[in-house]
């Protein structure tokens, strides 16, 4: 439990220190649908706790394309989120994306494999990390502590 508790604290610690432009789901073909689903859930909770729908639009700044970005983006619009999606087409010119307001917000995440069945699930929202730990034990998705959250410095 002591070296479990250890792996944590330290996947916690250095999430802070991504500096990789690469996001997307490092895990998603050693991961079962139920498992990405899970995670996707659970995303869904904290992003719905923190920013309110209706009210919130959400920059998607990569391709949402696994089963862990696909759910957790249709349950965004559900409920009540606005989305805008990356253009795939290379010959196509993006568009300048809007300016940021209190209400929009960039969003991308990053799932790796931090230990033996010890999974890390990192949301960037404006680029700052909200990081939360899993263990899959027996197939099913157990929690290994709360979400953290970096804010911005005064």
């Amino acid at each position: 439990m002591k070296k479990l508790f250890l792996i944590l604290l330290m996947s916690i610690v250095l999430s802070g220190c991504v500096s990789s432009a690469k996001y997307g789901n490092f895990s998603a073909e050693t991961l079962s649908n139920e498992v990405n689903i899970a995670f996707a859930d659970n995303a869904f909770a904290q992003l719905s706790a923190l920013y309110a729908p209706g009210k919130t639009r959400f920059n998607l700044t990569h391709q949402f394309s696994d089963l862990f970005g696909s759910h957790l983006s249709d349950q965004l619009q559900k409920a009540g989120y606005a989305l805008s999606v990356p253009v795939a087409d290379k010959d196509k010119t993006p568009e300048k994306a809007p300016e940021f307001n209190a209400d929009t917000h960039s969003l991308a995440y990053v799932i790796d494999e931090t230990d033996a069945n010890i999974y890390r699930v990192t949301l960037f929202v404006d680029g700052l990390p909200i990081t939360k730990g899993f263990l899959i034990q027996d197939g099913k998705v157990v929690s290994l502590g709360f979400w953290t959250k970096q804010d911005r410095g005064q």
